[in-house]
């Protein structure tokens, strides 16, 4: 029985069935986003290079809320025309809550590429 319901199955599926429809991965995940931490790991900025540049290449502040408070960074595009496989984006912290470090302040994320800043409390010293 089990065996006829399947193939009854396989037979309603076209052979040449397609995806439902392609779509751009940042109107899901934007580039730059806030992860909070979870047990050991720590809160973070996270930089996810989509290889898209039309129409935003340049410099761009971006505010970042999270439960302490706001995050300015300043986010880069670069024009992928002049390298290959692309050129990488940047991301720069220009201001933390106080009380808080982002560790490192400046990355180079390449196309395709991750890079994650860990946002800390300050001890102080």
């Amino acid at each position: 029985m089990i065996r006829i319901a399947t193939l009854a199955l396989f037979a309603a599926v076209p052979a040449s069935a397609e995806p439902r429809g392609a779509f751009d991965v940042s109107e899901v995940l934007p580039e730059v986003f806030f992860v909070p931490g979870h047990g050991d790991t720590p809160d973070r900025v996270v930089h996810h290079n989509q290889n898209r540049a039309a129409g935003e290449i340049g410099a761009h502040m971006l505010t970042l809320e999270t439960p302490f408070g706001a995050i300015v960074l300043e986010h880069v595009v670069t024009t992928n025309n002049d390298c290959v496989p692309g050129c990488p984006d940047t991301l720069e912290v220009i201001e933390v809550p106080e009380g808080y470090v982002v560790t490192p302040m400046f990355v180079v994320t390449p196309e395709r590429g991750r890079s994650e800043m860990v946002i800390a409390p300050y001890l102080g010293g």
